[in-house]
C-alpha cells in the first residue's frame, strides 16, 4: 500500500507516548534552533498538555507504528510532525491536504 493510500486515523490517548516520540524525532531533525534543554522542557508539555488541546489524527505503517500526525483546533492546523525518515515527501502532503474529521 502506498503512503498516499494509507488512511488517516484518530490518535488515541494511549498512543500519546508514541506521538511524542515522533514529535521529538521530527523536532531534532528540523528545529535546529531548539536546544537540548528546550526539547527536555517541551517534551512533557507535549505529552501531558498540548496533545489534549487539539484533535489528533495520524498515519500508520503496516505494523501500526505512527509515521506522522497532525493536530487541529477549530479551522487551524496547529501541529504537523512527520518522522524524519519520511519528511518532505508524500506523507506530509497527504496529511496537509486531507481535512480532519475528528
Amino acid at each position: 500500500m502506498s503512503i498516499l493510500s494509507k488512511p488517516i486515523e484518530p490518535v488515541l490517548p494511549a498512543e500519546y507516548p508514541e506521538v511524542t516520540d515522533v514529535w521529538e524525532a521530527s523536532v531534532r531533525a528540523t528545529h535546529h534552533f531548539l536546544t537540548e534543554a528546550d526539547i527536555r522542557h517541551f517534551r512533557p508539555l507535549i505529552l501531558n498538555e498540548y496533545l489534549k488541546a487539539v484533535s489528533l489524527s495520524c498515519i500508520k505503517d503496516e505494523e501500526g507504528r505512527i509515521l506522522g500526525f497532525m493536530g487541529v483546533c477549530g479551522d487551524s492546523l496547529e501541529m504537523l510532525f512527520i518522522h524524519p525518515t519520511l519528511a518532505g515527501g508524500a506523507l506530509a502532503s497527504n496529511c496537509y491536504s486531507t481535512p480532519s474529521t475528528g
